[in-house]
């Protein structure tokens, strides 16, 4: 009989270990910059890929925060490198559903933001060359200052 109970004993914490390590999730999360271009559109223009003066981009991170910093642009018609200064970047949460899966993820993003070029051009690629950060709570963005961020 003893041996019995040990065995169960066994089986019914092997069995809880396993379901606290399942319940029990890490989240590992990094950023190499406080904040990164997550969209940008052309304005005013039939595709969203230009050419156009205007263009709207929105900026994104993993955690709420206030950023600063430049933008680095390659275009059809050049390099240009403009600044954005205290864009909060806030959370809000994005329903995702397929006929398999359904959840909810949080992101954090600014509203969107807009740069007039000379003449209207296409957009290669942008993003943030330097930035900074206040009132990060989660990544601590603050204690760096200003940083030069990797493409």
């Amino acid at each position: 009989m003893k041996r019995v109970s040990a065995r169960w004993l066994l089986v019914v914490g092997a069995v809880c270990a396993a379901v606290v390590a399942q319940a029990s999730r890490a989240l590992a999360q990094t950023e190499y910059c406080p904040a990164t271009v997550q969209s940008t559109a052309a304005v005013g223009v039939r595709c969203r890929c230009g050419p156009s003066a205007l263009w709207g981009y929105v900026l994104s991170a993993l955690g709420p925060r206030i950023v600063s910093g430049t933008i680095e642009v390659q275009t059809d018609a050049g390099w240009f490198s403009f600044p954005f200064t205290s864009v909060a970047l806030t959370q809000y949460a994005v329903h995702y559903s397929s006929p398999y899966v359904a959840y909810t993820h949080n992101e954090y993003d600014s509203l969107p933001l807009y740069v007039r070029f000379p003449e209207p051009l296409k957009i290669i690629r942008l993003w943030v060359e330097t930035a900074s950060a206040h009132d990060d709570a989660i990544f601590n963005w603050d204690a760096h200052g200003t940083v030069t961020c990797q493409l």
